[in-house]
Formats: structure tokens, C-alpha cells, sequence
């Protein structure tokens, strides 16, 4: 997670004093903004901040990783197309941090808001109650994805990453907590998710983000380093990978859908061999979601290897 949200890093680099401080403050204007927009119904608390994070974010140091990002997904799109995409992008940004902070009452009005598609073989799993490791992207409203828990009767378990500064870390750990879902710090990560899958409970991942000692694996035509966890995990415990995508719907509602689990590639023996395998069929799919509207894809850190140049076929 990020030390600083509103307050140049390099400014606390030149007067590391002022590190608390800036955290305080920090602290103040989110618990300040948070509280304002829990008074409001979530569709006006979603206008506001959309309106407000589009009005600020593109003016942080953050829409230009946003912009280095989208060269790679729109390479032929120029500087100014990907301006007004990259407005877009924290617009949702707001969107997606409002239905957070609304996400007990979006849930209490499962029925009339949800509508959830599973694909065959997934609906038989999901009935079945067993293990299921899911993963998703930061796309769309990726963070009401977890209604899936509440509608198919189960217990899923997430990794979350502790903020560093102490007056964040409670404010946004209340947040994501709900009813059935066990969250867990994401030190140590891989023993923790394996005793969870052991024990019965399906976890969730949030895999579109650079890992920097992950494997090289295409995205958009382009090599970038990702982080083979979630295949890693499956075959070791023997448990589908199923990615999942939430959608926003005109109306304040969304799509939740499932889709097949990813293959087992049965040609290949070796665990990281097959990992890498199965992690770029991820990495196609979250490409295809993607490329439908890629202004809902909010990846404010850089993806791709700082060296690395588009490929001009990535937006045929």
C-alpha cells in the first residue's frame, strides 16, 4: 500500500520529521471524507466522489503511472485521448471507493441490486460448497464482488495488504470487513491461504498488479512481471481457479459473473511450468475485460517493466 495518498512522497523524503504529521493529516481527511459520505444513499455518495476523485486525481503523481499504463493498453490512442481516459479512470476510482464504504448496505439490497451469471461447471462447484480459490482484477466494482459469499452460501477468505500509516489501517480494515468474510494480513501469505483452502473456505485474490520478482508473462502483447500465487496455490491444494468480474448496470446495479476454471494444463508436469501456464490464461482474460472499457480498469502503479515498449498490435 502506499505511505502517502495526498502528500508528495519526495516531500517527505526531504523532512522525513514530517512523516507523522503528514499520516495525521491523512488520517483526518479520510476519516473526515469517509464519514461525510456514509450520511449519504450510496448513489449520491457514488456521484460525489466521483465527481470529487476525478476533480483531484488527475493531478497527482498517480495519473501519470495511469497514463504509462494505458500507452500500453490504447498504444495508438494519443496524449490527450488518454488524458480524458485517465479522468475517467479515477472518476471510478470514486466509484469503487464509495460502494466500499456503502458495501453493507449495497449487500443488505442483494436482490434488487445483484444479478449473478456462473458458468456450468462453476454453478456445480459453488453447489457443492467446496474450496474455490477466486481470483479477479481491479475492474470495474471489483470491491462488492464478495456478494457472491452471501448469495451462494459460503465462507471466503482474503489477504489485505496493512496500510503504513497507523491511522489508515483500522479506518480501511473496518471497511472491507463483513459477514462472511475472514480477512488476514497478506504476511505470510501462502501458508495462510492454504490452511484456509484446508479448512474448507474459499479464498479470494486481487492478481492484476505488478509483482516485481514475479514471472515475465504476456499482457497486452507485452511481457510484465505477475505473480503466479493464485496457480501456485490451486495446485498445490488441488482446487478450482475461477475468475470473477463485477460489472456495473445502469441503475445502480451490477453483474456478477464466474466463469469456467482455468485449465490444468495436463501436457505439462512441473508446478511452475504449469503456474505460468495457468497465470497467462488469467492474464488473456482480465485482457478481454479490459479492452471492453478500459477506463474501468483503476491501475494507478506502474505494470510493465519501466524499459518495456507497447506492442502496436495491442489495440487491433
Amino acid at each position: 500500500m502506499p505511505e502517502y495518498y495526498l502528500i508528495p512522497k519526495r516531500l517527505i523524503k526531504r523532512w522525513p520529521s514530517l512523516r507523522r504529521a503528514a499520516w495525521a493529516m491523512e488520517g483526518y481527511f479520510f476519516k473526515a471524507l469517509i464519514g461525510g459520505a456514509r450520511l449519504l444513499p450510496p448513489e449520491r455518495a457514488g456521484k460525489l466522489l466521483s465527481w470529487l476523485f476525478g476533480l483531484v486525481g488527475p493531478h497527482t503523481a498517480k495519473a501519470a503511472k495511469a497514463d504509462a499504463n494505458l500507452r500500453f493498453v490504447l498504444p495508438r490512442q494519443s496524449a490527450r485521448e488518454r488524458r480524458a481516459m485517465v479522468k475517467q479512470i479515477f472518476r471510478n476510482l470514486g466509484l469503487a471507493t464509495a460502494e466500499l464504504l456503502s458495501a453493507n448496505r449495497i449487500l443488505a439490497e442483494r436482490e434488487r441490486r445483484f444479478e449473478f451469471i456462473a458458468d456450468p461447471v462453476t454453478t456445480a462447484l459453488l453447489a457443492a460448497h467446496q474450496p474455490i480459490l477466486f481470483v479477479t482484477a481491479h475492474i470495474g466494482a471489483w470491491n462488492l464482488g464478495n456478494a457472491m459469499v452471501s448469495h451462494y452460501g459460503f465462507e471466503a477468505s482474503y489477504l489485505y495488504a496493512k496500510e503504513p500509516n497507523p491511522y489508515l489501517h483500522e479506518l480501511f480494515y473496518g471497511m472491507r470487513k463483513i459477514p462472511g468474510i475472514h480477512l488476514y494480513p497478506n504476511t505470510g501469505g501462502l501458508l495462510r491461504l492454504h490452511r484456509e483452502l484446508a479448512a474448507g473456505r474459499s479464498v479470494g485474490l486481487v492478481v492484476d498488479t505488478r509483482l516485481d520478482e514475479g514471472e515475465l508473462i504476456p499482457l497486452f502483447g507485452v511481457p510484465a512481471p505477475t505473480n503466479t500465487l493464485a496457480a501456485r496455490l490451486a495446485l498445490r491444494t488441488r482446487v478450482p481457479l475461477i475468475p470473477v468480474r463485477t460489472e456495473r448496470l445502469p441503475n445502480h446495479r451490477y453483474r456478477i459473473t464466474a466463469g469456467p476454471p482455468i485449465k490444468v494444463p495436463e501436457d505439462i508436469q512441473e508446478e511452475l511450468p504449469r503456474a505460468i501456464a495457468m497465470t497467462a490464461e488469467i492474464s488473456r482474460r482480465f485482457e478481454a475485460w479490459i479492452r471492453t472499457d478500459p477506463a474501468q480498469w483503476v491501475c494507478l502503479k506502474r505494470r510493465w517493466p519501466k524499459d518495456a515498449a507497447p506492442a502496436l498490435e495491442a489495440n487491433p
